[in-house]
């Protein structure tokens, strides 16, 4: 449910999980997800390629999420809502 993921991300930003921390390493994909995640991405990435709801964006820019850090490719969460925009 999307609500109770919502909650969980509201819940964990609420005891100090920082949103700007990159992962460390490249997520694949795998039989059950279609999504690539790349070494550097960030919460705001990975709801952006994860197709999350605006809700989870409003979320994270509540807690000082930084939108234009960079991941290892050189793409930006706001580079890659633009790339999602023109498709």
């Amino acid at each position: 449910n999307s609500n109770v993921k919502d909650n969980i991300i509201g819940l964990l930003l609420d005891h100090n999980a920082d949103p700007n921390l990159p992962i460390k390493d490249h997520w694949k994909r795998t039989k059950t997800s279609k999504a690539v995640f790349y070494k550097g991405s960030t919460a705001a990435h990975i709801a952006i390629i994860a197709k999350r709801s605006f809700l989870v964006l409003d979320l994270l820019r509540g807690f000082n999420t930084d939108f234009h850090k960079k991941d290892a490719s050189g793409w930006s969460a706001v580079d890659l809502a633009k790339s999602y925009m023109i498709k």
